[in-house]
Parts: C-alpha cells; sequence; structure tokens
C-alpha cells in the first residue's frame, strides 16, 4: 500500500509540474514567473471570502521614519521627496482643467519603465502638492499565479480612473501577510503598502499589477482619499471624462478622488 500510495504522490507531481509549464507553449515573447500567488481577480475573490481574522498573526510593527529621511512627513505634513522629478506639465495640465477642479484630491502616477517621472506617484490636495514619492508597479509581463490563472500582470492603461474599493487592512491566508491601506481602482489592482523587504524594489516595475508604497505613504494616501469621500463630481467614461451635448460635463455621486495613469517616458 505504502509503495501504491508513494507512486500515486509521484504521479501527481509530474501532472502538476506538467501544467505549471503549458502556458509557456504561448507565444515566443511570453515570460513566465511563479512569484506572484494571486492575480488581481484573485484578491478580490479572497476579500470578499468570509474573515479569516481568527488566523491572523499580530501585525508587524510599523517602521516609522525620522524626519531626516527624505521619506518621511515634512514639518507640514507633506510627503515630498525632493530626490524626486517635479511635476511635469502633463500632470500639471490635468489640475488645470475644471473638471478635475472638482475632485479635492488628485493622483497621478507614471507607470513607464524608465524616464523622469518614471515609477513616481504624485497627490495634490486642494490643488496643491500633497505626495512626491517613489512606487512600484506592474512588472508588465505575462505570468501565472500559483493557482495556474495565466495573466499579464499590467496596472492599467493610461488614462483616467476613480476609486472603486478601500481596505484599510486585510490578512491574506494566500500570502500569509497583511495587505495595508489598499485603495483599488481597476478591478483587483489598486494602491496599498508593500513590505519592508520590498522597499528597495521601489522605483521600478516590480509588481503583479498593483501600485506599491511604502507603508507610511499608503496610509497617508488612504487617509486623504477617504477623507475625500463622495460627492458630485464628473462621470468617466472609457478612461476619460464624459461630456453631455452642450459640451457641459456629465455629472454623478462618486469618490472625490481623481487618478491618472500616465505610462510616458520623459
Amino acid at each position: 500500500m505504502t509503495i501504491f500510495t508513494n507512486q500515486i504522490k509521484a504521479l501527481r507531481a509530474v501532472i502538476g509540474a506538467i501544467l505549471v509549464f503549458l502556458p509557456a507553449l504561448g507565444s515566443a515573447g511570453d515570460q513566465i514567473q511563479l512569484d506572484d500567488l494571486l492575480t488581481p481577480d484573485e484578491l478580490l475573490q479572497e476579500l470578499d471570502a468570509p474573515s479569516n481574522a481568527q488566523v491572523a498573526p499580530p501585525e508587524e510593527p510599523f517602521r516609522e521614519e525620522t524626519q531626516i529621511s527624505p521619506h518621511a512627513a515634512t514639518p507640514d505634513g507633506t510627503f515630498i521627496d525632493p530626490s524626486l522629478a517635479e511635476p511635469t506639465e502633463d500632470v500639471l495640465s490635468i489640475l488645470d482643467s475644471p473638471e478635475a477642479a472638482r475632485f479635492p484630491v488628485v493622483l497621478s502616477v507614471n507607470t513607464a519603465a524608465s524616464g523622469r517621472t518614471a515609477q513616481v506617484l504624485y497627490a495634490f490636495v486642494g490643488g496643491r502638492e500633497h505626495m512626491r514619492v517613489m512606487v512600484s508597479t506592474g512588472r508588465e509581463q505575462w505570468e501565472v499565479s500559483a493557482s495556474g490563472r495565466r495573466y499579464f500582470t499590467s496596472t492599467a492603461r493610461a488614462g483616467l480612473y476613480q476609486p472603486t474599493r478601500v481596505v484599510q487592512r486585510h490578512y491574506s491566508k494566500t500570502w500569509k501577510t497583511w495587505l495595508k491601506w489598499m485603495v483599488f481602482f481597476n478591478g483587483g489592482v489598486g494602491l496599498h503598502a508593500t513590505s519592508f523587504d520590498h522597499y528597495d524594489e521601489l522605483g521600478r516595475r516590480a509588481s503583479g499589477g498593483c501600485v506599491r508604497q511604502r507603508e507610511e505613504h499608503a496610509a497617508e494616501l488612504f487617509r486623504i482619499v477617504t477623507e475625500a469621500g463622495n460627492g458630485l463630481v464628473p462621470r468617466l467614461r472609457n478612461l476619460a471624462f464624459s461630456y453631455q451635448a452642450n459640451g457641459e460635463p456629465k455629472l454623478q455621486q462618486g469618490p472625490r478622488t481623481l487618478i491618472q495613469v500616465r505610462r510616458l517616458e520623459d
């Protein structure tokens, strides 16, 4: 019986290996990695699953930066890293539009692989720059999650978005870690805090699709988005503002945060 059981286990292992490598039969440019355990859609499914707080370990202590760090808040409460490029004209132009002026919080993130503002997030509150921080967006390649689902690790197409869901903290049984300060805006893709051991990846494409940030930055972004709340704002359609026949913007009740995704190697 033991020999038969071992043979069954060996056969399952072989079949599992075959299933993992089947996606490699796709196009020649496909790149397969197995370091992401969930696709963005699977993350949403896990969030909607019954509470798993009873299996969650204590959260890791918050690693607070000192005032001498470029990542820390300045005395006026902003998070502006002076080593990063100032907002460019294409970022500032969105703020000058009357439609964007209806949003008290405007975020702009560049998902490009290189350039002055690549992998930088800018946040504006009331038209004034509030954050200028490094992030890490999707790797932009075909990959396979642990469940075997094949997906392209892209953050989002260039255009305008609004938050669709916010989650302050969630313990992932799949990742065996706490996910915190999540602001979703494109299905299962969102802005959130990354763990300390991934801080050295900020500034380059390294995620499975989400926009990773340092914890203190993600917490501050979560705060300004949730404090902005909901209200009467311009409607978005096809990643742009939607207009009436008379040229006036269509309005609707929704989140008062506008998210601009750029893909520009400036």
